[in-house]
């Protein structure tokens, strides 16, 4: 058997303890991070799977999914018809004079 001194290899004096005391062996490379919030922002039901992401930043159930079933701060029909307006010119015809 070789010696640690042909291999260059030397075993640690003592356990790695963890980074926070805690006493248990082990590293902060070791543990996976968490994923973020599992539940819905009104009703604070667990989602799982079936999460929706709104472009208001909430994680929602199914039920609470669409704009008017929970406190979007955006109006998007409005925006829809302001955009409209922007788009497509206003035509004005002048009426015909009556012989």
């Amino acid at each position: 058997m070789k010696s640690s001194k042909e291999t260059g290899y030397q075993a640690p004096e003592g356990p790695i303890l963890c980074i926070n005391n805690c006493g248990f062996f082990g590293q902060s490379s070791d543990v996976k991070p968490k994923e973020g919030p599992t539940r819905c922002t009104t009703c604070r039901k667990h989602v799982g799977l079936t999460r929706f992401n709104c472009k208001c930043g909430n994680l929602l159930c199914a039920a609470h999914r669409y704009s008017d079933k929970h406190d979007y701060p955006y109006d998007c029909k409005n925006a829809g018809r302001d955009a409209i307006a922007k788009a497509v010119p206003a035509v004005v015809v002048e009426k015909p004079k009556k012989i």
